[in-house]
C-alpha cells in the first residue's frame, strides 16, 4: 500500500479499514534515495505514528531491509547493516516491539554466520527498545535456520521473536539459552514500502 499511495495514506486505509495493527516494511530502504535513509527520517516516522494513534492503531512490528549482508560483498554489507540499524531505531519510535531480520544465505555454517549476525544486531535492539525477529522461509529452504516447527504446525512459516514464548511453544534449545529467540503469532496487516 505504501509504495502505491505512500505511508500516511496507507497507514489511513489501514487504520479505516478496521485493523488494529501494522507491519512497517522497510524493504524499501534497500533504495538508497529513499526517505527513511535521509536526515528526516525521523519528523516523517513522528507523523505515521501520530496518525495511527489518532486511529487508535499501533506498529505490532517491523521488517527491515532485506537482505541485510551479502557473502563477499563487504560494501553491501556495512552499507546494509548501517540501515538494519536505522530499521531497528525506526521500529522503536514507531513503538512497534519486533522487528523482523531476515536470515542471510551463505555458502557454509549458515546457522553460525545468522547467529553472528542477530548477536551483533541485539545491543542496537535493547537500545530501541526493539526484539529482533526471524522469519524462516520454509518454502525456500536456503532462506532458513532449519526446521524451527514442530511436526503439527503449518511449514509456510512461523515469526521467531526474540524473548517470547507465546502458545507454550518452545524453539531449538540455542534460541531459549541466548534469549534472542522465542516464538511471536500475530495477525495485522502489513504496510510495505
Amino acid at each position: 500500500l505504501a509504495e502505491r499511495f505512500g505511508d500516511e495514506k496507507a497507514v489511513k486505509i489501514i487504520c479505516e479499514s478496521g485493523f488494529d495493527g501494522i507491519d512497517y516494511s522497510m524493504f524499501c530502504m534497500s533504495d538508497d534515495n529513499d526517505f527513511l535513509n535521509t536526515p528526516s527520517y525521523k519528523e516523517h516516522i513522528k507523523e505515521v505514528r501520530k496518525l495511527a494513534e489518532s486511529y487508535s492503531v499501533t506498529f505490532e512490528q517491523s521488517h527491515a531491509p532485506f537482505p541485510p549482508m551479502r557473502e563477499n560483498d563487504a560494501d553491501y554489507t556495512a552499507k546494509t547493516m548501517d540501515k538494519v540499524k536505522r530499521a531497528l531505531e525506526i521500529s522503536g519510535m514507531l513503538d512497534a516491539k519486533i522487528c523482523v531480520v531476515h536470515p542471510c544465505v551463505f555458502k557454509e555454517n549458515q546457522f553460525e554466520k545468522n547467529m553472528e549476525l542477530y548477536h551483533y544486531l541485539e545491543p542496537y535492539a535493547k537500545d530501541s527498545g526493539v526484539k529482533i525477529a526471524l522469519e524462516n522461509h520454509e518454502y525456500r529452504p536456503e532462506m532458513t535456520l532449519g526446521n524451527t516447527h514442530s511436526n503439527e504446525r503449518n511449514p509456510l512459516g512461523a515469526f521467531i521473536a526474540a524473548g517470547e514464548k507465546t502458545a507454550g511453544e518452545m524453539v531449538w534449545h540455542i534460541y531459549e539459552k541466548t534469549n534472542l529467540l522465542g516464538i511471536f503469532c500475530g495477525s495485522f496487516l502489513g504496510l510495505a514500502c
